[in-house]
């Protein structure tokens, strides 16, 4: 089994959950802002609800490969800050912190 899963790849990658504009945790935040800014660009505004704090670094790493690998339309890329921004923010709203 493990050998099969080995030669299919990596499974696809899942879009985020999306959450309304108007459902954004503290949306006049700074985090809230860069999420909206950054992230609409290829999809909808991820609920920071559905990771628990700990996911979040590996979600926006996996984001942050891609962006660069790739980047994507006319999306600006954060800034080494704004990356950091986002991350507290997301993980202060995250699952298991609500």
């Amino acid at each position: 089994l493990a050998a099969r899963a080995a030669q299919q790849g990596p499974p696809p990658a899942r879009m985020p959950v999306a959450i309304a504009p108007g459902a954004i945790p503290d949306p006049e935040s700074e985090g809230a802002r860069l999420l909206q800014r950054h992230c609409v660009g290829c999809h909808g505004i991820p609920d920071p609800a559905q990771h628990p704090a700990a996911r979040w670094p590996a979600s926006l790493a996996e984001m942050e490969r891609r962006m660069h690998a790739a980047p994507m339309r006319a999306v600006p890329i954060p800034t080494r800050e704004g990356w950091q921004v986002l991350k507290a923010y997301l993980q202060a709203h995250a699952a298991d912190r609500r």
